[in-house]
């Protein structure tokens, strides 16, 4: 039997009523949550994307029990 690891989602840790209620838990990209910022009611929603620390965890690792994945600054305006 061959042994797989798969990535866990919001779906092993909510019910699906606390999922209902945090619509970016199975976001597959910052695009959505731009678009949940916008209907929100921000405006000039800018996204930068931290490669520095991308970087430096791709090289000195991250946290246990955490992947390594790109991370984003998110600004808005009301």
């Amino acid at each position: 039997m061959a042994w797989t690891t798969r990535r866990r989602t919001s779906a092993d840790f909510y019910d699906t009523k606390v999922q209902a209620m945090l619509p970016l838990a199975t976001a597959k990209s910052i695009d959505q949550t731009v678009a949940v910022l916008e209907r929100a009611g921000l405006a000039q929603v800018t996204v930068t994307t931290l490669t520095s620390i991308y970087e430096l965890d791709r090289r000195f690792g991250v946290a246990p029990n955490h992947e390594h994945q790109m991370q984003f600054l998110i600004t808005g305006q009301r």
